[in-house]
């Protein structure tokens, strides 16, 4: 038979192979996204954080929603505000560390900025809607956003930068649901990454972990907030998160994504807004917890998890703690 001849039976087979290609892929996928039915309790949420203004500082609540954006307190997301400079180009405490200082809180419908001397800034959910719309580049994605006005840019321009002007405050449009392409589209779905978190809409961290990390350093202690999780898990193993693929806090239910690498932002101590001299925690860290880590992420430290939502719900301090 020759060549010619033999195309027909060679373009079948090659179809047949397509079509079972695809098959197994999606077999493939859809095992690795069923969620699990066996879990293994592991510990207890021992603190909810909750980070409204990227870098900035913390609300705490017992009980929080989580949406596929982040954690939720009424219309308040989780990094649902970013600072950006007049390019666009988001400004966090990795150049500017007194921004870990900025205590935001809520009441009603306004979101109040506290800084060190007292002052305060109050914005208004009503009026950011009515703000025009901005552009945002975060890890070189552009994104859109609303400008949340001259006032609150004037009021942190002098802060941060001891100038008039020079940086704005942007708002996600969450009406919007969520537009961001993610960084890591291999291994998470577009709507996983959140308003404007680095990667992902939550970040989990083991409090063993944390206390492991102490005992190898001298003379200094850190803890979980410096590495700006969402969840804190109490009872686990030192480092088991590693191995965990899913989780449930109560009856929510997330899938593990990555480890999460680690950058000059865990040397800003949250209590001073002042990088720690030594460079530490994370000149430990890089001593042994670079496993894992990818080619693009050479050079990073890891600690902590990545995690997207898979079944929604309200998670709260004292729930069990499950993995599979």
């Amino acid at each position: 038979m020759n060549f010619i001849s033999a195309r027909p039976a060679i373009s079948t087979s090659i179809g047949v192979i397509g079509v079972g290609s695809l098959y197994l892929f999606w077999r493939w996928y859809s095992n690795r996204e069923r969620i699990p039915s066996n879990w293994r309790q592991v510990g207890v949420l021992n603190d909810l954080m909750c980070f409204p203004i990227k870098s900035c500082g913390i609300i705490r609540e017992q009980a929080m929603e989580c949406s596929e954006l982040g954690l939720k307190i009424d219309w308040l997301y989780d990094r649902g505000f970013v600072i950006v400079n007049l390019a666009g180009n988001f400004v966090s405490a990795r150049l500017h560390p007194k921004l870990v200082l900025i205590k935001p809180s809520m009441s009603k419908d306004e979101l109040i900025l506290t800084v060190p001397n007292g002052e305060s800034f109050t914005i208004k959910y009503k009026d950011i809607i009515e703000k025009p719309v901005s552009k945002v580049t975060l890890w070189g994605q552009e994104m859109k956003g609303m400008d949340c006005g001259d006032d609150v840019a004037g009021f942190l321009s002098k802060y941060i930068l001891d100038e008039d002007t020079g940086l704005r405050m942007v708002h996600y449009p969450t009406e919007c649901g969520n537009m961001r392409r993610s960084r890591i589209r291999a291994i998470v779905r577009d709507n996983d990454s959140g308003a404007f978190p680095d990667l992902t809409s939550y970040c989990l961290m083991n409090e063993s972990s944390i206390d492991d990390l102490n005992t190898r350093m001298d003379g200094f202690k850190t803890d979980p907030q410096n590495f700006r999780p969402n969840f804190v898990v109490k009872g686990a193993q030192p480092l088991e998160e590693d191995h965990w693929q899913w989780v449930r806090i109560g009856d929510v239910v997330f899938k593990v994504v990555k480890q999460c690498t680690r950058c000059v932002l865990t040397t800003v101590d949250w209590k001073t807004g002042v990088k720690n001299e030594n460079g530490e925690p994370l000149a430990t860290l890089k001593k042994y917890r670079m496993i894992g880590v990818k080619k693009h992420d050479t050079g990073s430290p890891v600690m902590g998890i990545h995690l997207t939502l898979r079944k929604a719900g309200t998670v709260q301090l004292s729930d069990p703690v499950y993995v599979a």
